[in-house]
């Protein structure tokens, strides 16, 4: 399978106009320049400003971010809806002192 390179715009409507094409296959590290960007096209952020994602941006990171400017955000669990398995990797942890 090739790779192939793809790009994602992250658009505002704020002037001046925030219009990046981003590189990555992932959303989460992008929130806090959004965020970032829109205060100061803004000069601040509004009372009361409701934030929406999508789950490519649930991390605790942007999730604590959110919390700090007082951004009710919402952004759906990046798990929900996911089937639950008892062996997926995600429910073991690495124990390098009993690796052998």
């Amino acid at each position: 399978m090739a790779y192939i390179p793809s790009y994602k715009d992250q658009s505002w409507l704020l002037p001046p106009a925030l219009d990046d094409l981003i590189p990555d296959d992932a959303d989460g590290g992008h929130l806090k320049p959004q965020v970032e960007q829109a205060e100061q096209n803004l000069g601040g952020l509004p009372e009361g400003l409701v934030w929406s994602c999508d789950a490519g941006y649930y991390e605790s990171g942007n999730l604590e971010f959110m919390v700090e400017k007082k951004i009710d955000g919402y952004v759906p669990d990046n798990n929900e809806g996911k089937s639950r398995q008892p062996f997926d990797k995600k429910n073991f942890s690495y124990d390098g002192g009993q690796d052998r």
